[in-house]
């Protein structure tokens, strides 16, 4: 069994998507979560599924269980 890290570390990327339906031209957020020691990304097409995979971080660290992007 691997070890429990006992420091995590993410980077945490957020960009608001063009939309030109809109007046301003400013359509939802999406985000990217870097994990640093490893250098797994996992991008999310919206905020919620980024949050929902912070809030349990641990469970998507090893590349078999990264979790695959939120399309709602």
């Amino acid at each position: 069994m691997k070890p429990v890290p006992t420091y995590i570390s993410f980077l945490v990327r957020m960009w608001r998507t063009k939309t030109g339906g809109q007046p301003d031209g400013i359509g939802h957020w999406q985000g990217e979560v870097e994990h640093i020691q490893s250098g797994h990304r996992w991008k999310f097409s919206n905020m919620e599924a980024l949050i929902r995979f912070l809030s349990n971080p641990l469970a998507g660290i090893e590349p078999a269980e990264e979790p695959k992007e939120d399309q709602s």
